[in-house]
């Protein structure tokens, strides 16, 4: 079991580091973040290994602490942290996004396989990729801003990865990896050319 929880915290560390928040916190053992996006993973309270408080002065705080900032507290609890569920619930707080803690399995070609000379690699962001981001997810100015400095502060080893037609990025994908866990993040496809592989591509070269 104590490896089992090791591993959970080592992927809360991998996650946070793979999507830096501009502004963190840390209050009684839980880590507030924040980057004034929609993005919830980095506006949210996160738990951190070891006992946490939850009193109401703590409570009292972080709504303060988001207020300021123009947003309503929100708490993200892994499902190894589930223990301080009902005093949120005492709090008021409703799970608005509830889902079980689930792994994803696909059958992956080898490292042969993977390699495919239009998707490039890069260890930052260029303006077409950001651009395609932006364009994918319909996303306003500020967040493409938001998001462009997000990727600029990734301190742990990173690719992004990009297949190109006609100088514009198609498919994309980045992955970091930090104390041995990867994490994949922002993979898309242009909707004019989904159901051709090209996710799978941009992947299977991160992997590579």
């Amino acid at each position: 079991m104590q490896k089992e929880d090791d591993f959970n915290w080592r992927l809360e560390e991998a996650f946070a580091a793979a999507w830096p928040a501009a502004v963190c916190l840390r209050c009684d053992n839980w880590l507030l973040r924040f980057s004034g996006d929609a993005v919830r993973r980095v506006n949210s309270v996160n738990p951190l290994r070891g006992p946490r408080g939850m009193d109401g002065d703590f409570f009292a705080f972080v709504e303060a602490f988001y207020a300021e900032r123009g947003r309503k507290a929100v708490f993200r609890v892994p499902e190894f942290a589930s223990e301080v569920t009902p005093l949120l619930r005492a709090r008021g707080y409703r799970a608005v996004r509830p889902s079980p803690t689930l792994t994803l399995w696909q059958d992956m070609p080898s490292s042969d396989d993977a390699t495919d000379d239009r998707v490039e690699l890069s260890t930052s962001a260029d303006a077409a990729w950001i651009d395609a981001w932006q364009r994918v997810n319909g996303a306003p100015d500020e967040s493409r801003t938001i998001y462009d400095a997000m990727t600029r502060a990734i301190l742990v080893p990173v690719r992004f990865a990009a297949i190109r037609r006609d100088d514009r990025v198609i498919a994309q994908a980045y992955a970091a990896i930090h104390r041995g866990v990867l994490v994949f993040d922002s993979v898309a496809v242009d909707p004019d050319h989904r159901r051709e592989g090209l996710g799978r591509r941009v992947v299977s070269a991160l992997l590579a």
